[in-house]
C-alpha cells in the first residue's frame, strides 16, 4: 500500500513537472534574445520611442515580445492614480509580427541588437520574465525618468546576469532629465511647454550614464558599448524596419499668441482704457491664470508622489496667492497691505525673469511675454485712481 501511494505521488508530480514544462519550454541552443528599439513616433504617446524584449527560438516556436510599457485604463482610480503618480503599468507579451506590424503602421523604425548571452543566461532571463508575465507579477509603480518601458529592461538584465554586466560609464551626456525630455518634443511645443512648467528643480539634475537609460535611445546606446564577462553584450545590431527620418519643426504659434496678449496689455495701459467692459474682462482672466496655474502646480509638489515636481521656480510668477490681484479689479478703497502684497509678488515675477537664471530650473524664456503683460496691468492697477462707475457685467 505505501509503495502504491508513493507510485502516485510520484505520478503526480511527474504531470505537474510536465505542464510546468509546456507552460515555460526550456529554450534551445538556437534560442536568441535580442533588444528591440522602436524609433520615436508622430504622436506625443510614440514620442520617446520604446524599448522591448524578444525571444525567438525556432526549436520550440517560441516568438514572444516582452514589453513593459503597457498600462490598463480598466484598473480602479486610473485617473486618480495618475494624477497622483501612484499609475501601475504592466509587463505584456504579443508576438513579433504584432510589434512589426503596430510599428510600420505608425511609420516607426526598430532596431534589433542581439544579445551575447550563453545557454543559461538565456534561460535565466527566459525565466524571470515568464514569471514576471504572470497576472500577479506583472504590475509595477510607473516612473516616467526612473523605473519605465526602458530602464525595467535594464534593471531585469542586471538582476539575472548580476555584476557580469558592466555598462560604460564614458557615454553619459551632460543632459540633465529635462533636457532628455525636450530633445524629443520638438514636434510638440504645447505639450512640451506644459511638461516644463510643471516639472521642477529636481527634473533639471544631470542624468547619468544609468539614469539617462530611461530613453530608449540611450538603453540602445548603453547596451552597444556595454560588456558582459569582458566581452560584448551586443553580438550583431540591424534595421529590421526602416522608416525616414522625422524632422522636428519647431512651431512659432506659442509665441504668436503670448506676444499679443503682452500687446494688448501694453495698448490698454498706453490708451488708460480700463473702464472699458473689455479691458475688465481682459484683465480678469489674465489675472486668473496665476492663480490656476499657481493652485495645479502647488497639488502637484505637495499633495502628489512626482517627486520631479518639487521646488518648481514657476510658482515665484504663478502661486495662489496672484489671487489679490483679482481685489484691484473693482474695490473702491485700496487697503496699504493690499499695494504691498501686489508690489511683492511683482518682485517675485521679476525675480524669476533674471535671479532665476542663477537656480537649477532656468526660467522658461516663452512665458516672459506672458509674464510681463500680467505686471503691466498689476502695476496700471496699481498706480491709476479707481474709477468710480463700475462696469456692467
Amino acid at each position: 500500500m505505501k509503495i502504491f501511494f508513493r507510485r502516485i505521488v510520484l505520478l503526480f508530480f511527474m504531470i505537474s513537472a510536465a505542464g510546468f514544462s509546456s507552460a515555460a519550454p526550456l529554450l534551445s541552443s538556437r534560442a536568441k534574445i535580442s533588444l528591440l528599439t522602436i524609433y520615436p513616433g508622430d504622436e506625443l504617446f510614440s514620442a520617446f520611442g520604446h524599448s522591448v524584449f524578444w525571444i525567438y527560438d525556432p526549436a520550440t516556436q517560441t516568438d514572444m515580445i516582452y514589453s513593459y510599457g503597457t498600462y490598463d485604463f480598466e484598473q480602479p482610480n486610473f485617473y486618480l492614480n495618475f494624477v497622483r503618480g501612484h499609475l501601475n503599468y504592466l509587463l505584456s507579451t504579443y508576438s513579433m509580427e504584432e510589434q512589426y506590424y503596430s510599428a510600420k503602421y505608425e511609420g516607426r523604425k526598430i532596431v534589433r541588437q542581439e544579445l551575447e548571452l550563453d545557454s543559461a543566461l538565456s534561460q535565466k532571463l527566459h525565466d524571470f520574465l515568464e514569471w514576471n508575465a504572470l497576472t500577479e507579477n506583472r504590475y509595477y509603480l510607473y516612473d516616467f525618468y526612473l523605473d519605465n518601458c526602458s530602464s525595467r529592461l535594464r534593471d531585469v538584465l542586471l538582476k539575472v546576469a548580476g555584476n557580469t554586466i558592466v555598462f560604460d560609464p564614458t557615454v553619459q551626456s551632460s543632459y540633465s532629465f529635462r533636457q532628455w525630455m525636450n530633445q524629443f518634443l520638438g514636434s510638440h511645443p504645447l505639450s512640451a511647454l506644459g511638461m516644463n512648467i510643471g516639472l521642477g528643480a529636481p527634473a533639471d539634475k544631470v542624468a547619468d550614464y544609468m539614469t539617462q537609460m530611461y530613453l530608449p535611445i540611450n538603453l540602445q546606446l548603453a547596451f552597444t558599448h556595454a560588456k558582459i564577462s569582458g566581452h560584448p553584450l551586443v553580438r550583431s545590431e540591424t534595421t529590421i524596419l526602416d522608416a525616414p527620418d522625422r524632422k522636428t519643426q519647431q512651431s512659432s504659434a506659442i509665441w504668436l499668441v503670448l506676444l499679443s496678449i503682452l500687446t494688448i496689455s501694453v495698448l490698454a495701459t498706453y490708451f488708460n482704457v480700463n473702464q472699458r467692459l473689455i479691458v475688465v474682462l481682459f484683465d480678469t482672466t489674465l489675472f486668473i491664470l496665476p492663480i490656476l496655474l499657481g493652485s495645479v502646480l502647488a497639488l502637484l509638489w505637495f499633495a502628489t508622489d512626482h517627486w520631479v515636481c518639487a521646488w518648481n521656480t514657476d510658482l515665484l510668477w504663478a502661486n495662489p496667492f496672484c489671487l489679490v490681484y483679482l481685489l484691484l479689479l473693482n474695490s473702491k478703497k485700496r487697503p496699504n497691505w493690499l499695494t504691498l502684497l501686489c508690489g511683492a509678488l511683482s518682485a517675485l515675477a521679476l525675480a524669476y525673469m533674471t535671479l532665476g537664471y542663477f537656480l537649477p530650473e532656468k526660467p522658461i524664456l516663452i512665458l516672459f511675454p506672458l509674464i510681463l503683460a500680467i505686471q503691466i496691468r498689476v502695476a496700471h492697477r496699481l498706480v491709476t485712481k479707481l474709477i468710480t462707475t463700475k462696469p456692467s457685467l
